[in-house]
């Protein structure tokens, strides 16, 4: 089986399934203010870390050896005490964002920028990904590859998460008390039902429930 490490940015829904294997999958949460202060300390530029759906990097050294570190010292309830769990955290931080810096594409391609603010800016209405390839300037096979291969995610499922990203902002303000099918509408949710089951498989709850877990 392949060790990865996944980098999922803060706020992005995400899903994993886990399918005919064994092994052992381990989430680290690091704040985004912590990552980018790293990243300075380093001499990083801060571009690695700005908003991309998730990437995905080889384990390898020194990341896998700091994971196994870090995972073998909440195991044990932190022994060593809190400044050894700090400087371990801070060690496998600077390795991922080394990593990642390593890893990032020289030039994204600018008629995948366009789409990509397409999608956030009207993801809200009823845009086709035809419409969006073709606003690009790519034929829909090219964009398909082309999209997936910059954003980690196809076009559809880029789309979800920003009306999934609007959903939350409107339940987290909460100011009107608005329906939940007032909030699929002003999402782009064609109903409840359907902001329902995309957010659940995101979030692993009903947009009820995590509302009232942000009250």
């Amino acid at each position: 089986m392949d060790r990865c490490f996944r980098f999922f940015t803060p706020g992005e829904p995400h899903a994993s399934g886990w399918r005919r294997g064994e092994g052992v999958a381990t989430q680290f949460h690091f704040r985004p203010e912590f990552l980018h202060k790293v990243a300075a300390s380093a001499r990083v530029r801060q571009e690695v870390l700005e908003p991309r759906p998730w990437r995905e990097v080889a384990l390898g050294e020194p990341l896998e050896a700091l994971c196994r570190l870090l995972m073998r010292e909440v195991e044990t309830g932190c022994r060593r005490g809190t400044g050894y769990f700090e400087a371990l955290s801070r060690a496998l931080s600077l390795a991922l964002v080394q990593r990642l810096a390593c890893a990032q594409p020289a030039r994204q391609d600018p008629r995948i920028d366009h789409a990509v603010r397409l999608l956030e800016e009207r993801c809200r209405e009823k845009i086709s990904i035809e419409e969006v390839a073709q606003a690009a300037g790519l034929s829909r096979r090219q964009f398909f590859r082309e999209f997936r291969a910059a954003m980690g995610v196809s076009p559809h499922a880029f789309m979800v998460q920003c009306r999934l990203r609007h959903a939350r902002r409107l339940l987290a303000m909460g100011a009107d008390n608005p329906s939940l099918a007032d909030v699929a509408a002003q999402s782009g949710f064609s109903d409840q039902t359907h902001l329902t089951r995309h957010f659940r498989r995101a979030f692993g709850q009903t947009p009820g429930r995590w509302n009232r877990g942000h009250e």
